[in-house]
């Protein structure tokens, strides 16, 4: 498991790893998810990874599940 700070990094470690599956919060900085698996989907060589977005933030307040949805790659 890999994890990232930002859209553009996670990017990045899709390219160096090659994972199975990507998880990715949609509340990231600089390139949220939903710009990063956009990207991903278009990419011809990386469209074959599953990828899934998800909201780490709740509307009561943030609990354990916000510090691992960060961007799991």
């Amino acid at each position: 498991m890999f994890t990232a700070v930002d859209g553009f990094d996670a990017l990045s470690k899709i390219a160096d790893h090659q994972p199975d599956i990507v998880f990715v919060d949609i509340m990231m900085p600089r390139l949220d998810g939903y710009q990063t698996c956009s990207l991903i989907k278009h990419n011809k060589v990386f469209r074959q990874i599953p990828s899934s977005c998800c909201r780490a933030k709740t509307a009561v307040r943030p609990g354990p599940a916000a510090s691992w949805a960060r961007s799991i790659i």
